[in-house]
């Protein structure tokens, strides 16, 4: 696993090379390729950014891959509800914070007029305005501006437990926020560096953050306005908390570890998650029916445009002519077998991604599917058309017990037909 800025492509290709298989962790597409089993980005809009990566590369993007560390993890079945959470504000603005947005935030705290907050400021190992925080908050009370607004100001904090109890987190965007997410804590996000504002944007859409933008082109008294308004509104915390929780489950290093073993064991498992595909499968199977391979061994070579491909997708998905299934393991869709019903049989199409073919996955899922695909279906069987150059397609259909039944041209191509019938 390789997580740094200085790890180049030459770099990731000898650790492939060696026959290691290996993780690369990206923060924001930085390199011109990727050379990865895997490549994980656990950013927010990961999802959209255009990656150049080796054909057999995994890609997981979005935060359902979020790292949380154990102790967040270790407070799963106790995460308090926001109604128990009282009134109290967290702020976190990371480690080193060199441009004192933290005193942004503590000035617009105090500039609220808000009454029984508690304010909860964390300064990072690194951070260098510690004195200049001090010195604001000794100030504040002077002026009795935090009777009633108490400030803590923490180096060495218990983040888990400040988090489960804030009702409301004023935060960059970093890797915080994800934690933030899963105590279900709404969060103010000022973006503090270029490689936040695509998780800004996502956390904003999503409901679970309101995004203020750059940190220079906040005001105190806007930041203020923002924190008053949220604190005084129950039921868009209430939203927002839900929300978060909805984008980081704590699964994510689950996920992550359960694809790595299937890199490594594919083809000892017996347990082969099957599921009907659905309108959230549509993008994964649009890639993988524009895979290189997949696309020479098909009978129409030319690339698929995406919106040609949606609405065939959504056709099929009506159909009662056709049923697709989806290999599903961490939300990557590692193959599809779909079933056509022509006449009194039904024709067969499957795929498996780059990374995982040659573990028999293509003989799995066939034997797994064509009997019930051909009840559903009310058809006496199916078949199989495979071009004659594709063995390892052929290979499946043989080991997956399907009958070789003849050899011919079909749409001007030298092809080899297999077929399995029911009892």
């Amino acid at each position: 696993m390789l997580d740094g800025y200085h790890f180049d492509p030459d770099y990731q290709r000898a650790v492939r090379e060696a026959g290691h298989r290996l993780l690369v962790f990206d923060d924001y597409n930085h390199l011109p390729h990727y050379h990865a089993n895997i490549l994980l980005n656990q950013n927010m809009g990961s999802e959209t950014i255009s990656y150049s990566y080796d054909s057999d590369t995994v890609g997981l993007f979005g935060p359902k891959y979020a790292l949380l560390r154990s102790e967040f993890l270790a407070r799963k079945n106790r995460i308090q509800e926001q109604t128990q959470r009282g009134r109290k504000v967290l702020v976190t603005l990371g480690g080193a914070d060199p441009d004192n947005i933290t005193l942004k935030v503590l000035r617009a705290l105090l500039q609220t007029g808000l009454d029984d907050l508690e304010v909860n400021i964390v300064a990072g190992p690194v951070n260098p305005n510690v004195k200049i925080l001090k010195s604001e908050i000794e100030n504040a009370r002077q002026l009795g501006r935090t009777v009633n607004l108490p400030v803590r100001l923490l180096r060495d904090a218990n983040m888990p437990e400040l988090m489960d109890g804030a009702k409301l987190a004023v935060s960059a965007g970093g890797s915080t926020c994800w934690e933030l997410c899963f105590f279900g804590v709404p969060i103010l996000v000022i973006i503090s560096a270029e490689n936040q504002r695509a998780s800004a944007r996502g956390l904003h859409r999503t409901g679970a953050a309101l995004s203020l933008g750059w940190h220079e082109d906040i005001e105190v008294s806007e930041l203020a306005e923002a924190i008053e308004s949220l604190i005084n509104n129950p039921k868009k915390l209430e939203s927002m908390s839900s929300q978060g929780m909805n984008v980081v489950d704590g699964q994510g290093s689950e996920r992550i570890l359960t694809l790595m073993e299937w890199f490594a064991k594919a083809a000892d498992r017996e347990d082969i998650p099957l599921r009907k595909a659905t309108r959230e499968d549509c993008y994964q199977l649009w890639s993988l029916a524009n895979d290189i391979e997949v696309r020479r061994n098909s009978f129409n070579p030319e690339p698929i445009p995406y919106e040609q491909h949606v609405r065939w997708f959504e056709e099929k998905l009506k159909s009662s002519s056709s049923t697709i299934y989806v290999l599903d393991v961490s939300g990557v869709l590692l193959a599809q077998v779909r079933y056509d019903r022509k006449d009194e049989i039904a024709e067969i199409d499957y795929a498996v991604i780059p990374g995982f073919r040659g573990k028999s996955l293509g003989t799995k899922i066939l034997e797994l599917t064509w009997e019930s695909a051909s009840r559903e279906l009310e058809v006496s069987g199916v078949k199989g058309i495979v071009k004659q150059d594709n063995k390892a397609s052929a290979f499946s259909f043989l080991k997956a017990g399907f009958e070789k039944t003849k050899c011919e041209n079909y749409l001007g191509f030298d092809c080899i037909f297999f077929e399995k019938r029911l009892n």
